[in-house]
């Protein structure tokens, strides 16, 4: 199995990728009134369950989504600043990245809001 991201930090319920339909997809559904912003922010997971591997030059960002004006940041735990394209230093990643990703909507015009977030995660695949 490759460098995957995860809902949980176990790995137990990876998060649909635009070639993964098997999986859970990252979904925002907010109740909002007229020309309000909707905000969401969640922790993701960074793993991989192969221990021969290791990985490089690893980007984490996001495919646009179906909503205009929707924008899609990641931090890592601990830092405090949100970046579209998150950087990730190389690993092997057995233990699971602690990822925060934010979703912002602004002057959203319907009483609900839902849009499905696809991440794009590239990298490097090395044997160990």
């Amino acid at each position: 199995m490759s460098l995957k991201l995860y809902f949980d930090s176990e790995g137990t319920e990876p998060i649909q990728s635009p070639l993964d339909s098997n999986a859970y997809p990252d979904t925002i559904r907010e109740a909002v009134e007229s020309g309000e912003t909707v905000t969401d922010v969640t922790t993701i997971y960074l793993m991989s369950s192969n221990t021969d591997l290791t990985y490089e030059n690893i980007t984490l960002t996001s495919y646009e989504t179906e909503t205009n004006g929707v924008t899609v940041e990641y931090r890592l735990e601990g830092d405090t600043t949100w970046q579209a394209s998150l950087t990730i230093t190389d690993g092997n990643y057995t233990t699971s990245q602690e990822i925060e990703r934010r979703v912002q909507a602004e002057n959203v015009q319907e009483a609900f809001f839902r849009d499905d977030i696809k991440h794009r995660l590239s990298f490097d695949e090395y044997i160990a």
